[in-house]
């Protein structure tokens, strides 16, 4: 049966879909439908939705098995920076490395960091750890998880998003290969009017002030009066609320410059609202160059809380439901 899937931008990538088995051994059950020892990896448009989405669960009835999936390096939220039993060793380090250089060590680490191979998942390539300005020590005893690692070079040095993508080998096996991406695209691949317009099944929109703030403190190495900051504050002419401020712990970092780049970037990204979108669209009137990252543009006509002008918006979410409809979360663009 055909699968449901959903990506986002930065997020996991999920699928799900029922099969029969009627037709299967118990043998041939069991082997194939273990949770996380298969994958799933449903197709869109003859190309993968989901790199190597991991089953987590699997729920049976009457000759069908429903399979949960997630993307495979949710293992990396289950694994820390050391194998358990050598707890107390060196900790876990970035020296000089470039965003995408650090995420690339942090992945070889999740999936191919221990010693046992049998645990160990098969990494495929995927390109040399670049040198740049991003150094990280991690000890042991904040038991931080190879996921919180990703997420926090994600969010504070501009890491891209990572999927692991399965390719075949030469000899036969299966291997991961990291691809790093996408980033947001120049060119337009998509426009949309709506409520106009046959392709579009159905849309909605948002203004999102959740995040909104006008002032950030980044709090690095240090406590008390000795803690390193980097602090940023904003107002613009035409913000009418009380001020917002927020923090963003960020301990092992110990040099001034980096924590106020950090500041800097984190009051870029949250001082205004964000404009979102979803829109469902029927594939016929889609382009198949639609991935995360893309950008479409769209214009709203009779809503008396939205300007009448064209939104320039990136993908930051893609699913589908097996059906002839591509469901597209959009963000506007900064």
């Amino acid at each position: 049966m055909a699968p449901s899937w959903g990506r986002q931008y930065n997020g996991k990538p999920r699928s799900s879909a029922t099969i029969s088995t009627e037709r299967w051994t118990a043998e041939d059950a069991r082997d194939l439908l273990e949770p996380f020892y298969v994958s799933l990896v449903p197709h869109w448009d003859g190309q993968p939705v989901c790199y190597a989405p991991v089953v987590k669960t699997s729920k049976a009835g009457a000759d069908l098995v429903q399979l949960d999936c997630e993307d495979i390096l949710t293992l990396a939220d289950d694994r820390f920076t050391h194998f358990v039993q050598d707890y107390g060793q060196a900790p876990f380090t970035i020296t000089n490395r470039s965003p995408t250089g650090a995420l690339l060590r942090v992945i070889r680490h999740a999936v191919s960091g221990y010693a046992d191979p049998r645990r160990n998942l098969p990494l495929s390539g995927g390109g040399t750890e670049t040198s740049g300005s991003v150094s990280r020590s991690i000890p042991q005893h904040e038991l931080q998880t190879i996921g919180s690692i990703i997420r926090e070079l994600q969010d504070s040095e501009g890491a891209p998003s990572v999927e692991l993508q399965p390719i075949l080998e030469a000899d036969g096996s299966i291997g991961l290969r990291p691809t790093f991406g996408p980033q947001p695209i120049a060119s337009v691949v998509a426009e949309y009017i709506v409520p106009a317009g046959r392709e579009v099944v159905s849309w909605s929109w948002q203004i999102d002030a959740v995040k909104q703030i006008t002032g950030v403190v980044v709090a690095g190495e240090g406590s008390g009066q000795d803690m390193l900051t980097g602090r940023l504050a904003h107002v613009s002419p035409s913000y009418r609320g009380p001020y917002r401020h927020t923090t963003i712990p960020m301990k092992l970092v110990s040099n001034q410059a980096q924590l106020n780049q950090h500041a800097r970037a984190y009051r870029d990204a949250h001082d205004k609202p964000t404009t979102q979108f979803s829109l469902t669209v029927r594939i016929g009137q889609i382009t198949p160059t639609v991935r995360l990252g893309s950008v479409i543009r769209v214009y709203p006509i009779g809503e008396k809380l939205l300007e009448q002008r064209w939104y320039q918006c990136v993908v930051i979410g893609v699913s589908g439901d097996g059906t002839k409809n591509v469901h597209l979360e959009l963000q506007e663009a900064r």
